[in-house]
């Protein structure tokens, strides 16, 4: 028996209490069932948390059809994802065009094999499951790569860095006319002996920060920084006639 608090979630909507019997019966073992008689309860469900992993939807039903909250569903960002399968007793294959452009994974149509609609759910639940693992995966690689541009950008010009991400590497330059910066902070050695690691290491931080910021908006570039010592260049790797004044 699976345990309730890690269940996946059905919601099963259908106005006819033997389609709602049927499919209850044969799902409940495995999943956790809401139901609903009607569109606006349904949409209610869907959009209640923890909102339900799949949705079995009727099409014929009063006030609101099953096309209608299929709709609904897919223009809310809170539900949009949620997959949807119509089971339903319209045999078209208009209907089922319909119910399929509206953004429904699947159609089944009445009377239905309990045991064809189980298997569906399993594997629409497991597609489902598949989806968010690689969006996960993705968002994680997504997160690592903006860290190693950042690092990238800490260490290398930005030019040099979009080089090295494009191509895999830089062409060495020769700048005949720059300006170099070497920064000292008077002091640092006698100083450093008295302060805390912690608080030495936060006060070069906000020092150098404050240097970036500087460098940059004169159109400079930060080389490198060697204990209390910051180098920075201005006239590459981008020209500039103004180097030195800047």
């Amino acid at each position: 028996m699976v345990e309730e608090a890690i269940r996946q979630r059905v919601l099963v909507v259908d106005d006819t209490p033997d389609n709602v019997r049927i499919l209850v019966e044969s799902l409940k073992e495995h999943y956790a069932i809401q139901v609903a008689l009607n569109g606006e309860k349904a949409l209610v469900l869907a959009r209640s948390s923890p909102a339900p992993d799949i949705i079995l939807l009727d099409v014929m039903m009063p006030d609101m059809d099953g096309y209608t909250v299929c709709e609904a569903l897919k223009r809310d960002l809170r539900t949009e994802s949620i997959p949807i399968m119509f089971i339903t007793g319209l045999s078209d294959e208009q209907d089922e065009a319909k119910g399929l452009g509206l953004g429904a994974v699947d159609y089944i149509t009445k009377p239905f094999n309990p045991a064809l609609v189980k298997a569906r759910v399993r594997n629409h639940l497991e597609l489902k499951r598949r989806r968010e693992e690689l969006a996960a995966a993705y968002e994680t690689i997504k997160k690592e790569k903006e860290k190693s541009d950042a690092l990238l950008l800490n260490v290398l010009p930005a030019s040099v860095a979009a080089d090295l991400k494009e191509s895999g590497e830089t062409r060495p330059e020769t700048f005949e006319n720059v300006t170099v910066l070497f920064a000292d902070i008077v002091g640092f050695t006698e100083q450093a002996a008295t302060l805390h690691p912690n608080v030495l290491i936060q006060e070069l931080n906000d020092i150098f920060t404050a240097f970036d910021d500087i460098v940059a908006a004169n159109g400079g570039e930060r080389i490198k920084t060697v204990g209390d010592t910051y180098l920075a260049v201005s006239g590459m790797p981008a020209p500039n006639r103004d180097h030195a004044a800047d």
